[in-house]
């Protein structure tokens, strides 16, 4: 007898969203090197601390900016759409499934408050953590919507599965 499916959307779902990402997976083995405790410090004087709206996280954003250089998306807005449809980026960039998805706008903008050199710098010394944990070699780095043309430890993609 062939088999039909009555979709029947949930009103709530209880998820464990730790259980969905495979251990083995290339965000995860990032995640276990990577330590961003450094970047809210280096960031502090860019804003202002009791005025305007919260910005989007700092480690945040540039969880998502590796996310970009790691699987080669597009641009901003195409980071933001796949950052709202996959359940990994989410957890990598430690967004909760009901919470919302940045706005590719904002992206720009905190690159231009950062600037090319803080951007640089801190982008590369989370590379060099990668690096110095063997899952990465040498490449260049071309990165949407900023001049900078860095010197890296190539895409993270040759890693072995």
């Amino acid at each position: 007898m062939q088999g039909k499916k009555e979709h029947q959307p949930q009103l709530f779902a209880y998820v464990d969203v730790e259980k969905l990402i495979p251990t083995g997976h290339l965000l995860r083995r990032i995640d276990k090197v990577l330590d961003l405790s450094f970047i809210r410090a280096e960031t502090k004087s860019l804003y202002c601390a009791d005025n305007g709206r919260p910005s989007i996280d700092p480690e945040v954003f540039f969880r998502a900016q590796l996310l970009s250089y790691i699987y080669d998306l597009g641009g901003d807005r195409q980071l933001c759409e796949e950052v709202r449809v996959n359940i990994a980026y989410r957890w990598f960039v430690r967004l909760a499934l009901e919470d919302e998805v940045f706005d590719h706008s904002s992206m720009t903008r905190i690159r231009d408050r950062l600037g090319e050199e803080v951007f640089k710098k801190l982008f590369e010394r989370m590379i060099e953590q990668c690096k110095e944990a063997g899952l990465v070699t040498a490449r260049r780095l071309l990165h949407d919507a900023c001049s900078l043309t860095l010197v890296f430890p190539q895409k993270c993609r040759p890693f072995s599965r």
